[in-house]
């Protein structure tokens, strides 16, 4: 497990906001055309009552992105290869949804990101917050 890095996504973020593009390299070296679409950021108030309402410990790193931008799409491609870094709404609802679907997901277990181009998911364990090793690959 490992935790989430805001620093790295800020800089994403500043180098991609207002191009939507970057010149990235594939696995295999090849230069390719990644796009970045960065949702508006939440208001403080609406994340503090969300993480009241839902009684949440989320990593502060997160909560940083989510001021920053409530949700972003990464590196995708012409094959939508890329990401989805859900925003909080979405990663409470998605988290919700894959319950019942019948993923054996405990309820500390808060999907916070996606690929897009097969099933695999990110995962925070928000009883691990205060360790540092938080996130699960699911």
């Amino acid at each position: 497990m490992k935790t989430f890095n805001s620093q790295a996504l800020e800089e994403l973020y500043v180098k991609s906001k207002e191009s939507k593009t970057l010149v990235c390299t594939d696995f295999l070296g090849n230069t390719i055309q990644c796009t970045f679409d960065w949702n508006m950021p939440i208001e403080v108030e609406e994340l503090e009552k969300i993480i009241f309402d839902k009684n949440l410990k989320l990593p502060k790193e997160y909560m940083d992105f989510l001021l920053m931008a409530n949700g972003a799409i990464l590196y995708n491609t012409e094959e939508d290869s890329g990401y989805q870094l859900l925003s909080i709404q979405e990663a409470i609802r998605f988290t919700e949804e894959m319950k019942e679907l019948g993923y054996d997901l405990k309820e500390e277990w808060l999907i916070f990101m996606t690929n897009l181009f097969d099933s695999d998911m990110l995962l925070f364990d928000l009883n691990k917050i205060d360790t540092k090793r938080y996130i699960i690959d699911g």
